[in-house]
């Protein structure tokens, strides 16, 4: 094989890895536009359907083992049994979707809600709605909710059960467990994966992009070599007729 024809397959190589780092990239693009799009609701409602773990503002742990998960990028609250499988969704009526967007507290069987829209406070009991008290203002539901031990940034990725057991979500969105005497677990949630998390997405984007310049550089490169060889060539040949 001529060193010409090897840097021809160096090259459409080279031109190959770079689209493919595009689409890479591309793809980590459009995973943080998805991740990025949240969700509002009007009223209080359940909902049957899991979604994709974004932005926790709090965890808690029932009596009966059941975890609950704030979820901030869906305005809403997902419980699941003590294995981790799916059991039902709270969507909270928000102004818009964040882990600021509401705080809540588990409390027994009792489940307090603050939400800015209104501002109000839910009471939750079971599945339905038993208790609705308006405030004023922001500032109002925000004293209310500093009386009830809550931020008004949400309770973030741990949280504690009704029994002390400690609770903390990973990065990658595993349930881990701490039991009060000590036993550790960690539980997979049925929710979908996709759009993966923020991380990942920024990761796929970022490898992607740079991967895409470094190799376009490197064509570039290459495909200047071959036209400087190709000159002189030419003038060596224009030489040999003089």
């Amino acid at each position: 094989m001529t060193s010409r024809k090897k840097r021809r397959i160096s090259w459409q190589f080279t031109l190959t890895m770079a689209v493919l780092c595009f689409l890479l990239g591309l793809a980590g693009v459009l995973c943080l536009l998805a991740s990025a799009m949240g969700g509002t609701h009007d009223a209080f409602s359940l909902s049957d359907t899991a979604v994709p773990i974004r932005d926790v503002n709090g965890l808690s742990r029932d009596g009966e083992g059941n975890y609950y998960i704030g979820c901030g990028g869906s305005s809403s609250i997902q419980v699941f049994d003590r294995e981790g499988t799916f059991l039902c969704r709270f969507c909270i009526p928000t102004y818009k979707a964040g882990s600021a967007g509401f705080a809540w507290k588990l409390e027994g069987d009792t489940l307090r809600v603050y939400t800015y829209r209104g501002p109000a406070r839910l009471t939750v009991e079971g599945t339905r709605v038993t208790e609705t008290e308006t405030y004023p203002d922001g500032s109002a539901l925000e004293a209310a909710m500093e009386a009830d031990g809550l931020s008004a940034c949400g309770g973030g990725r741990s949280g504690t059960g009704a029994d002390g057991s400690c609770l903390r979500l990973d990065l990658l969105g595993r349930l881990r467990v701490t039991e009060p005497d000590g036993t550790r677990r960690t539980l997979s949630l049925e929710v979908p994966h996709f759009p993966p998390p923020f991380p990942f997405c920024w990761g796929m984007a970022l490898v992607g992009i740079v991967g895409m310049l470094l190799l376009l550089g490197h064509a570039a490169g290459t495909l200047s070599g071959l036209g400087g060889k190709k000159r002189r060539e030419g003038l060596d040949n224009s030489r040999h007729i003089g």
